[in-house]
Parts: C-alpha cells; sequence; structure tokens
C-alpha cells in the first residue's frame, strides 16, 4: 500500500501525521474498488452493487475530512494497478472502464453531499445552543438523500452538538416496519403453503426441448390458491402442472413459452406463461373452453412461430455480446438480458460512449456471422470442463455441477446457457439495433430485433413515410395557396414568345400591384437558365409603369426603353441600369403598341 499512500497524499495534500488513518482507510478501500469493478459489479443500490456504492461512499467520506470537496479517487486507479496488476492482470484491462465508472460514482456522489450540507446548515441554524441534533433529520438524510450517517456525525463534532442514537434507531426500525408491512402481500401466491405442500408429492417434472408438442398428464391445477380437480372456462389465471413439457419456463432472460394444452377440441387452456418456482415447472393459463380435469391426459403444444422469434432473439443476444467484446474491447461483459419474441434487450459494462460508427461495425459484424450460417450447436459438460474451455459465464450466476455449452460457429462464440436455440445462424434472417441507452453508472443497454420483426418494423416505418410525404404535400399546397395569395403575380397568365437567337420574350399585364411585390418577382427572374427578357406593366390610377429586366449582354435595359418611347413618341420618365430598367407615364391605350415596337428594339439591339 505504501505506493498507492504516496499517490493519496501528493493528490489531497495531506502530509499531516494525525491524519495518516484517513490516507489509510483510502487506500485499503481503493484495492476493494478497482478489485471489485474489474470483477464486473458496479455501484447500484442492491446486493454486490450497494456493497461497492457504500466503499466508496466511506473513502470519500474520508476525503471529505480531510477538505477534499472534489472527485480524486479515479485518480488512484492507476496506482492500484501499478501496485496490485501483477497479481491481479485484470487490473490493467479494466483501467479505463474502472477510471470511468468510479468518476461518475464519485460525482453523483458530490452531489449528494451538497444536497445534504445545504439541508444540514439550514437544521443547525435551528438547534441554537442545543447540544442535540434531530434524530428524525439525521435519518431523512440518510434514507431519503442518500447522506452516510457517519458523515453527519463527523460534521456535527465540529459544532458540538450530537445525534440521539436510540431515537434514530427507532425511527429507522419503525420505518422499516412500515416499508415490510407495505410489501407483504403484494407478491404472487406462489409462496402460499400449497406450493410447498404440493411440491412434496410431485416427481421430477421432464423437460423435453426439442419439440413444439408432446403428450403428457395433468399432475395437479392450482386455483385461487388451492388445489383442484377441474376447471371451467373463465378469465381468471390457474396453474396447470404436468408430468412432462415442452414449453420453456422463463430463466436467463428469455421468457416463458406461451402455447395451448388440450384435453379435447371442446376443453382448451391457454398456456399464457411458463414458469418455474420453487422447482415446480409450471403453465400459468387461462381455460378457454370446456373443463380441463386433474390426473388426466392433455396434449400441450407450443406456440412454434413464437418460439422460433425467441430462439432467434436469444441467439442474437451471443452474437451480440461476441461483437460488442470484439468492437468496443474485452471489459464488455453482460449484467442482464430480455429475450422474447418481439425483441431483446442486452445490458453490458461499458462506461464510455458509443458512437454511431460502432453501432454500425456491432450490426455488421453479427448480420455478417448471421450470413455464414454459422452451426449453433450444445453441449452438457462438467462446469469446470466447461470454463476451462473458455465458455462465458454470467458473473455472480451460480451453476449446477453440469452446464449447458452453447457454441456458434467454430468457438466464434462459446457461453454457458439453458435457453432455447436456433440451429443454424441463417434461420435469424436479420438482426437490427433499435436503440442504445445508459441505464445506469457504467451500464449500457441495446435493444434489437431479428427476423420478421425487422419486416414489420420497416413496414411501419414506411408507412410512416409515406404519411410524411402526404402530410408534406398537403402542406405545400396549402403554402402555394397562401402563396398566391400574398402574390398575385403568379396569379397572372404571362404571354411568352420566342424571338430571334433564342430569346425569350414575357410580357405581364398587372393591375393596381404594390412595387415591392413586382420587384420581388423581378428578383426570381434573374437567373442564367436562358436568354431572356421580361416586361412588366401595372396599370395604376389611369397610368402604366413599365418594369423591364434582361439578361442579354448585347442589350442595355434602359436604352431599350428610351428608345422605344422615341419611336412610338411618347414622353416617359425612363431610369435603372444595364440590365434593369423602370418607366413610368403611359396611358393604358398605349400600352399594346409601346410593347410591340419595345420588342422590335430588342430585335434591333
Amino acid at each position: 500500500f505504501k505506493s498507492i499512500i504516496e499517490d493519496i497524499k501528493n493528490i489531497t495534500g495531506n502530509n499531516n501525521p494525525k491524519l495518516r488513518t484517513h490516507n489509510n482507510v483510502i487506500a485499503d478501500h481503493m484495492r476493494a474498488i478497482c478489485f471489485m469493478i474489474a470483477d464486473g459489479i458496479t455501484p447500484s443500490n442492491e446486493g454486490r452493487g450497494y456493497v461497492l456504492r457504500r466503499i466508496i461512499r466511506r473513502a470519500l467520506r474520508h476525503g471529505y475530512t480531510m477538505g477534499m470537496r472534489e472527485p480524486f479517487l479515479y485518480m488512484l486507479v492507476k496506482s492500484v494497478k501499478n501496485a496490485m496488476g501483477l497479481c491481479f492482470p485484470e487490473l490493467h484491462h479494466f483501467e479505463i472502464p474502472t477510471t470511468e465508472v468510479l468518476k461518475n460514482e464519485e460525482e453523483s456522489f458530490m452531489k449528494t453531499i451538497e444536497n445534504g450540507m445545504n439541508i444540514l446548515n439550514d437544521e443547525l441554524s435551528k438547534t441554537g445552543t442545543s447540544s442535540t441534533f434531530p434524530a428524525d433529520v439525521a435519518y431523512k438524510l440518510y434514507d431519503t438523500y442518500g447522506f452516510p450517517l457517519d458523515l453527519t456525525e463527523d460534521i456535527l463534532k465540529n459544532y458540538g452538538k450530537s445525534i440521539n442514537n436510540k431515537e434514530f434507531e427507532r425511527i429507522s426500525q419503525e420505518h422499516k416496519e412500515k416499508s415490510k408491512n407495505a410489501w407483504a402481500g403484494t407478491g404472487d401466491s406462489f409462496t402460499e403453503k400449497v406450493w410447498y405442500d404440493i411440491k412434496e408429492t410431485l416427481p421430477d417434472i421432464e423437460f423435453l426441448r426439442n419439440t413444439n408438442s408432446l403428450d403428457a398428464t395433468i399432475l395437479a391445477i392450482i386455483k385461487n390458491g388451492e388445489i383442484v380437480e377441474t376447471v371451467s372456462q373463465s378469465d381468471e389465471p390457474v396453474y396447470i402442472i404436468t408430468d412432462k413439457t415442452p414449453f420453456y419456463a422463463e430463466a436467463g432472460g428469455q421468457v416463458g413459452h406461451t402455447g395451448h394444452i388440450f384435453q379435447t377440441h371442446n376443453n382448451v387452456a391457454e398456456v399464457i406463461d411458463t414458469k418455474k418456482k420453487i422447482g415446480i415447472h409450471y403453465h400459468k393459463c387461462i381455460v378457454k373452453k370446456g373443463v380441463i380435469i386433474s390426473k388426466k391426459p392433455a396434449k400441450l403444444e407450443i406456440n412454434a412461430e413464437k418460439r422460433l422469434a425467441s430462439a432467434r432473439n436469444h441467439t442474437c443476444a451471443h452474437m451480440l455480446q461476441k461483437s460488442l467484446r470484439e468492437i468496443l474491447g474485452n471489459h464488455v461483459s453482460q449484467k442482464g438480458s430480455l429475450v422474447t419474441p418481439e425483441r431483446l434487450r442486452f445490458d453490458f459494462i461499458h462506461s464510455g460512449t458509443i458512437d454511431k460508427h460502432q453501432i454500425q461495425m456491432v450490426e455488421k459484424m453479427v448480420n455478417d456471422n448471421i450470413e455464414k450460417g454459422l452451426i449453433v450447436h450444445t453441449e452438457v459438460l462438467p462446469l469446470e470442463e466447461a470454463m476451462s474451455s473458455g465458455a462465458m459465464a454470467l458473473f455472480g450466476e451460480k451453476y449446477p455441477e453440469h452446464v449447458r455449452v452453447v457454441t456458434i460457429g467454430d468457438d466464434w462464440s462459446k457461453e454457458l446457457c439453458g435457453g432455447e436455440h436456433v440451429h443454424n445462424t441463417m434461420q435469424i434472417k436479420w438482426f437490427k439495433i433499435m436503440g442504445v441507452s445508459s441505464i445506469g453508472s457504467g451500464i449500457k443497454r441495446i435493444e434489437a430485433i431479428t427476423g420478421n420483426q425487422i419486416i414489420t418494423y420497416l413496414e411501419a416505418e414506411i408507412c410512416k413515410f409515406s404519411e410524411k410525404i402526404v402530410e408534406q404535400q398537403t402542406t405545400i399546397k396549402n403554402l402555394n395557396a397562401k402563396n398566391q395569395e400574398v402574390c398575385p403575380i403568379q396569379k397572372t397568365d404571362a404571354n411568352e414568345e420566342m424571338l430571334e437567337n433564342g430569346v425569350k420574350f414575357t410580357t405581364i399585364s398587372l393591375k393596381n400591384i404594390e412595387h415591392k411585390e413586382i420587384m420581388s418577382f423581378i428578383d426570381k427572374q434573374k437567373t442564367n437558365d436562358c436568354k431572356k427578357a421580361v416586361l412588366v406593366i401595372n396599370e395604376t390610377n389611369d397610368r402604366c409603369s413599365l418594369f423591364l429586366y434582361t439578361n442579354l449582354n448585347n442589350v442595355n435595359a434602359v436604352d431599350v426603353m428610351r428608345k422605344t418611347a422615341e419611336t412610338v413618341e411618347i414622353q416617359i420618365r425612363c431610369g435603372g441600369r444595364n440590365d434593369f430598367a423602370q418607366a413610368g407615364g403611359i396611358l393604358p391605350q398605349n400600352a399594346e403598341n409601346f410593347i410591340k415596337i419595345l420588342k422590335s428594339t430588342i430585335k434591333s439591339f
């Protein structure tokens, strides 16, 4: 620990011999923190994750006591790796994820301390000269805000105050009882005594995974917590236990199979779920027709389409984990999963960001291996032999002496798994990642679909896209209608003709149009797509205004206007530039002749 302690001193600036205990505690806790995270544990509010969170927060409390107000533990990950990485190589492999997970947790807890300190200071101002701090406030800080009790006590010592520990324990116990009472009765009825009683009378239930249907005998029916001999058609769920079954019971993230139990065509129960409880493999059913009778034969049939869909998704979950490890690194390991006929969800350890390119690479790797048609084969091996063969296991899971190993291809992916899988990756057809999210400190979640679900998804997307196109077309139509109202020039029929040398001559006659609208229209004509001349005549108060635009190199618009006026022997006011001229003062009855001469003038130019 010596080198780690020296690094702590350098970071915290704590060289005071009286505070050496803090350095020692932080060094010891950092070892536990780094080893735990490298072993696949992440901070959470339950189980081993909660143990890790408490260790981190206790180390931070010692740092806080020394005056540290910013995250600093993450800086010590390298120190632990350098000191202990030779004995525990995972410290090298997981240095970056450990650093990021720890930093995120520190930042979160620093916010907790900041909020707690504000509340603590407010309450301290209310206690005045009293030497006792309210136990209910201390409990609220601990229970609601996550503010550690020992940190509260340390701060109170500086003010000569303390908490009544007996009162604190009484409040704590009171809250525990309330929580227990609120929880009681909310669970499933499976824990009722009847399930334990019936277990003693049941033989071992045989699970046959390689068939979609079989004949069996109903051993027991449970309804409303009681064993019954018959159940009639009803919407109430009943639990049917048979001596053998092809139905997979929910486990390993994969949901249970659905299907039907027939005693005759007129006596049918729909299996809406299959599960295991206290070792009993059971079918949760709704009786759809007639009566189901215990101790009688029955035919069990799985929904084969949903079974195959679940198998596709489960195999893809294995392929996804393998691809993630290839693209993101070997630190990736499963933290949880959900496999249904509709989709798969995969939670895994990865504290860094995942960019769009990496997701595309992962998706491509899975699809490439689907296309290869890799054989998926299973075998049951002793646990030790399976692990030594390189099979991946779920961290923290308890496995029996003999385990089922699922291998995809020539050892491309090898995992311990009791779930349903395809026989060849080509059965999966396609794989599509739907989204990536962060669900906790250093934990990412990928949701994906496979097979025909992708076709359904694409059809829905095409439908949405088509609806958007129709919606946008309607919007454009409405905007055009409004535009016609706002810009009346567009409603006017233009007179177009072709002059010599491919010049398009356009004449537009208007009445009482605002000047700015005409100028806006002229601006829109300024394109080089063809040789053109545009004449706009706007009649207002028995006089006409003339606007001429041309993009012809050898034609000066102002000269054309003036030359035309001279030819028809009328007086006009004219101005502008080479490509645009504006004139006024023409009587409407002279406009037609003016246009005729203007065209000739343009030709002469």
